[in-house]
């Protein structure tokens, strides 16, 4: 890998780490909206007696609300461990720079 392939790729990480923390925010806020409009759905079916047609829906819904959030949480923390894995890639060859000269490990 030339000089400039790692300052590209070195440059990349720095919008790539934007990006990661752009799409992070969208996930906490579309979870954030489901655990409300999950809590909406626990409200709505404790004001029906357990096991009627209305209690039952409600909370159909409010555990399809839930699982959302369990979903999106998961999705939340499989993007997390990709920004971090980016991190240390980035953080490597910067090291790699420094200890070898402007070359990473493979260039030696």
């Amino acid at each position: 890998m030339c000089y400039y392939e790692r300052r590209i790729k070195l440059d990349n990480f720095d919008n790539l780490n934007n990006l990661y923390g752009n799409i992070t925010s969208i996930y906490r806020n579309n979870i954030e909206q489901s655990k409300q409009a999950a809590e909406i759905f626990k409200n709505s079916r404790d004001q029906f007696e357990k096991g009627t047609e209305e209690w039952i829906l409600a909370n159909d819904k409010y555990m399809e609300m839930q699982a959302q959030v369990l979903d999106q949480e998961s999705e939340l923390a499989d993007l997390l461990v990709q920004k971090y894995d980016t991190a240390m890639e980035s953080g490597r060859l910067k090291l790699e720079e420094i200890l070898f000269g402007g070359k990473t490990l493979d260039e030696v």
